[in-house]
């Protein structure tokens, strides 16, 4: 995955996974010049509960880390903090902080947790992609589009 790509998606999944607005995400993509079909892709979370949104992530990544679901959800709220401070120092996300931080939460390697996160991100961009074309809300171009990108 091309560089900027890859840190917007990450990021934005780390944001909406730790339970952030979908408003927070679109400010995180709006500093990535150039990825406006990326941008696009939390948009199918608006209206949706984000603590549900959250639960069911933190779910995915305990069944593909076995690990409790409990643990999940302390070190997203670890990552979920440390991302928040540094969006108000004004500074650019360091995209290795969230592996770093669910690592050593969960006491595995950052190998492994990017891999459950790739996983796991990976299958919700495709279910949330798939809904949007269905509503209307993405066309299949623009879908296809996220996908490669994603895929790159």
């Amino acid at each position: 995955m091309r560089r900027p790509v890859a840190v917007a998606v990450a990021v934005a999944a780390t944001v909406l996974a730790a339970g952030a607005t979908a408003a927070a995400a679109d400010e995180l993509f709006a500093a990535t010049p150039g990825q406006a079909d990326v941008r696009l892709a939390p948009q199918h979370l608006r209206g949706h509960d984000i603590a549900e949104h959250r639960a069911e992530f933190a779910r995915d990544l305990a069944r593909r880390l076995d690990v409790s679901v409990d643990a999940v959800e302390g070190a997203l709220d670890t990552a979920h903090r440390q991302l928040e401070r540094q969006l108000e120092s004004h500074k650019s996300p360091d995209p290795g902080m969230f592996v770093r931080t669910l690592a050593d939460g969960l006491d595995k390697s950052e190998s492994q947790v990017r891999e459950a996160l790739h996983e796991v991100v990976a299958q919700r961009l495709e279910e949330g992609l798939d809904a949007a074309v269905k509503s209307g809300r993405l066309s299949d171009e623009q879908a296809d589009r996220i996908r490669r990108r994603f895929e790159d």
